[in-house]
């Protein structure tokens, strides 16, 4: 049934659980598991009208390992098939691009990253996949 799961990751608590969701899912169903992270863009302005957007090395260094950790955590976990997405940008944009050229049967997400508020049920990015994803999802939220 999923043959190909999803899962968004960004170092979030949130992130962490739908990652261990995910973990269960792709074990019994003996899927396929792809790890997804973007690092956001930071609009600063240089002195003009113009925003402009900046990543730094050290966000998409902590990106890079943070998926590698992931992916050791899934092998261990006795899933065989897994790869990593690592992107760049407006983290709604960059989700729905990526799930846009390959939907998966099913894509699991924290119900909020790093800069929603706690007053948010839903995060901005989780709220705007539910809605707008080509395939089921799955919000998962930190156990209490």
């Amino acid at each position: 049934m999923f043959g190909r799961i999803v899962v968004a990751v960004d170092g979030s608590p949130h992130a962490e659980r739908a990652f261990e969701i995910a973990l269960e899912i792709a074990r019994s169903a003996q899927s396929r598991l792809t790890l997804v992270s973007v690092v956001p863009f930071h609009p600063v302005a240089f002195g003009g009208p113009q925003m402009t957007p900046v990543i730094s090395d050290e966000e998409i260094h902590a990106c890079r390992t943070m998926l590698s950790r992931l992916e050791g955590a899934a092998k261990e976990h006795g899933i065989r098939d897994v790869t990593t997405e690592l992107r760049q940008g407006l983290v709604v944009d960059e989700l729905m691009d990526f799930l846009q050229k390959d939907p998966p049967d099913l894509l699991v997400v924290g119900s909020r990253g790093l800069s929603a508020s706690k007053r948010l049920f839903l995060g901005s990015v989780s709220e705007s996949l539910v809605h707008h994803a080509p395939c089921p999802v799955l919000v998962g939220k930190p156990a209490k």
